[in-house]
């Protein structure tokens, strides 16, 4: 199973489990990988990417967008391997 769209508690009054605290969860769930898309930003990256290193978990980072006409944009950084 893979989660694209995760806020953690970086998006304000959106979500309250902290970036290690999802991944962590999704680890103990069996997920492939986890992608962290807070509000406008990627300030929990660096925590997420702390707790993702020793695990099997695969780390997206992201960030979603509210653009106009109501819909939700959902940018993902992908490295090349």
């Amino acid at each position: 199973m893979v989660e694209l769209a995760c806020r953690s508690s970086f998006s304000f009054l959106q979500a309250c489990n902290t970036p290690g605290e999802l991944i962590e969860q999704a680890d103990q769930l069996g997920y492939r990988a986890l992608c962290i898309a807070d509000k406008a930003s990627v300030a929990g990256a660096v925590r997420a990417h702390l707790a993702a290193k020793d695990r099997t978990i695969q780390l997206i980072h992201g960030a979603s967008f509210q653009v106009s006409e109501g819909w939700t944009l959902i940018a993902w950084v992908l490295g090349a391997d």
